[in-house]
């Protein structure tokens, strides 16, 4: 089950369909749990949000999985991001 699950939110991620909601804890940094996490957190930055904060809270394993970097030339990272 969970591989039928993991593979059905790749396809939605590869259609462009966000499936996550990522919201920053109450001191406005974001918790990163999981790849989802991780994507959504990655796409929040590059779609302008650029000085978000975020905390690593589990390793994550991105075998396999296609990545956007985080912070691109256009939109570049200018948060903090504790891996830990």
């Amino acid at each position: 089950m969970k591989k039928k699950l993991t593979l059905f939110l790749a396809a939605l991620c590869l259609a462009g369909m966000n499936v996550w909601a990522l919201e920053p804890n109450g001191d406005g940094v974001y918790e990163i749990g999981t790849v989802a996490d991780l994507q959504a957190f990655a796409e929040l930055v590059n779609g302008g949000e650029t000085g978000a904060n975020a905390v690593l809270t589990a390793p994550i394993d991105l075998e396999g999985v296609e990545w956007t970097p985080i912070g691109l030339a256009a939109t570049p990272y200018t948060g903090t991001f504790d891996g830990q």
